[in-house]
């Protein structure tokens, strides 16, 4: 993962080259920069999210689906404990079980205690960040602005901090003052090509976005956040509501309610490895950054490379053996039965006291 000034240079930071700065393309990019300095201001923090997704594309409310996610975030390494229900068609339904995706020291770490029809669990894992699963296994970074609850679900085609910064090569882009919500703000609107048309509402004084809204030929999606003063820090988002429109009809709402546990306080690194996530113990880790493919088990020191021609992919719990292994037992003790066996009977028969023979 790359620095969050380079993510959020990445995702719209409005630097870049060949910008007009000529009116009102510099107020826009000053506008937008304050809201950017003030959230890069957050170096580390822990989060807690509590989601609700509604689904409205039948026209009709149907129940809310919940969830919840805890995010650790420092410097370049992020980590996100997600509490995810198992589906209705499940033994399991309407249980939660837990995943754990982590970002540290430039490779992505993978745990899930979900238990799969038919027994076992997903292999706890050490993948490369450029792999096919860097996408499906995302955490949603807090100090991105416009990210969204729809993100929460590692659904990554809605977060909106992507249209911050585009306003600065939009020809007709402007920038009005407005009342929002009660407050006055900046709105910076602007079209591009591909049938883009934007606005995004700026809250000088809390040096916070208040909301995008972004519309694709049939697709509207929009984000209002509403913020709280944060102590040692200042205004940061404590609830996103997330809406999708498709050909002018609402399909979905998503609203998050977050809660900040702390910001720009000391995190200990170990929370973003294996033996810093309250893993049980005995849990076996496949490392597939490169092609020896080791394996390691999870001990009460820290991870151990782990050598079994019998491994198992899951758990393997530490008071119990492999099954390699006890079959190794179990085939060494009916051999060494039948060997007393066959000695006893032949020392019988020696004596003349076998009762076969009687």
């Amino acid at each position: 993962m790359e620095a969050l000034a380079s993510i959020l240079i990445a995702c719209g930071a409005v630097a870049m080259a060949g910008v007009n700065d000529v009116p009102p393309h510099g107020e826009i990019r000053a506008i937008e920069q304050r809201a950017l300095d003030h959230r890069a201001r957050i170096k580390s923090g822990i989060f807690a999210i509590d989601w609700q997704y509604t689904n409205l594309s039948k026209g009709v409310s149907e129940s809310p689906v919940k969830r919840s996610v805890r995010i650790w975030v420092d410097g370049d390494s992020i980590r996100g404990d997600f509490a995810r229900v198992y589906p209705q068609d499940s033994s399991l339904a309407g249980k939660t079980y837990r995943e754990t995706i982590s970002v540290h020291h430039g490779v992505l770490r993978h745990y899930s205690d979900e238990e799969l029809t038919g027994g076992g669990r997903i292999a706890t894992e050490i993948l490369p960040l450029g792999g096919s699963h860097a996408r499906t296994y995302t955490v949603p970074d807090p100090r991105l602005l416009g990210t969204n609850p729809v993100a929460f679900l590692n659904l990554v085609y809605s977060s909106l901090h992507q249209w911050i910064g585009k306003a600065a090569s939009a020809p007709d882009a402007k920038v009005t003052v407005e009342d929002f919500s009660g407050e006055q703000a900046h709105r910076i609107s602007f079209t591009l090509p591909d049938d883009v048309s934007a606005s995004l509402w700026y809250y000088d004084k809390k040096l916070s976005a208040a909301c995008i809204d972004v519309k694709q030929f049939d697709i509207r999606e929009r984000a209002d956040s509403r913020l709280g003063m944060i102590a040692g820090y200042g205004w940061f988002p404590s609830k996103v509501t997330y809406r999708r429109w498709e050909g002018g009809n609402l399909i979905n709402e998503d609203v998050a309610d977050v809660n900040v546990i702390q910001i720009n306080e000391p995190i200990d690194s170990s929370v973003f490895d294996f033996p810093g996530m309250d893993l049980p113990l005995g849990t076996l880790v496949s490392d597939r950054t490169n092609k020896s493919n080791k394996q390691f088990v999870l001990t009460a020191t820290g991870l151990r490379e782990w050598k079994d021609d019998g491994l198992e992919r899951g758990l393997l719990q530490p008071t119990k053996r492999s099954k390699t292994t006890i079959l190794l037992i179990i085939n060494g003790l009916i051999f060494l039965g039948l060997a007393l066996y066959y000695i006893f009977r032949r020392g019988r028969i020696a004596d003349g006291s076998d009762p076969a023979k009687a």
